[in-house]
């Protein structure tokens, strides 16, 4: 497990300065629109640019090939097998992986995206961090481009404590993950949609709207909202 954090440390910091054009990714959408899923985990939608500092991401990036003979040479351990198939899954949904660390910015050059997303990933900043990293997002989009934030609802995590649910309440702040030196593993901010709004006026987002669960205007929400109950989603655009 430290050889993975140490390894996916090492590659992302190569990488820190590499600037991706949707050509390189051989970005073909039908639509004609960009769209960038942010710390986008195993949540992915076809068509959708996914960037990721995890270890899965990270072998998601690797050609089938090399996929497929990994598949081969662990096929009697079940829970790497397991892994394996699911990255050989992901590479055949039409979706590009790029594996960077975003504490080091987005690796894009700007105004290249119609729709940026990002769910459970920007409370895992620190409040500055967090206006650093959508100031990125507002380079990176297009004039008229959309964000869509989600985040846990500080709000009703407070209903919770207040309602005599503590622990659950707390469990949103502490964690039990080993990899304790894992930046994304805790949370370091929290937001009810005024905080989320004020930081967003701060950037210079304009339009923001707060949304309901699988409904906005961004696209392929169906599969991108994966998370429901506890969860603020909020939209803004870049005019």
């Amino acid at each position: 497990m430290k050889f993975k954090f140490l390894l996916r440390q090492f590659i992302s910091w190569v990488h820190r300065n590499r600037k991706f054009t949707p050509s390189d990714c051989h970005f073909e959408e039908s639509s004609g629109t960009i769209r960038i899923n942010l710390g986008s985990g195993r949540i992915v939608a076809p068509g959708w640019i996914n960037v990721d500092n995890g270890f899965t991401i990270l072998m998601a990036t690797f050609p089938l090939w090399f996929l497929k003979i990994l598949l081969y040479v662990f096929q009697n351990r079940k829970n790497i097998s397991k892994q394996i198939e699911f990255i050989i899954q992901l590479n055949r949904k039409k979706c590009y992986f790029i594996h960077y660390d975003l504490n080091y910015g987005l690796p894009f050059p700007d105004g290249v995206a119609d729709f940026i997303y990002s769910s459970h990933f920007f409370e895992h900043f620190t409040q500055k961090g967090g206006v650093a990293f959508l100031k990125e997002c507002k380079r990176v989009l297009k004039p008229g481009g959309m964000i869509r934030i989600c985040v846990p609802d500080l709000e009703k995590f407070v209903q919770l404590y207040l309602k005599g649910e503590r622990i659950r309440f707390l469990s949103v702040f502490f964690s039990e993950l080993r990899n304790v030196d894992e930046c994304y593993g805790r949370h370091r901010s929290m937001y009810d949609y005024n905080l989320l709004q004020d930081v967003l006026i701060k950037v210079g987002f304009k339009k923001i709207t707060h949304c309901e669960y699988k409904k906005g205007t961004t696209p392929d929400l169906d599969i991108l909202d994966a998370q429901n109950e506890m969860t603020l989603y909020v939209e803004a655009m870049k005019q």
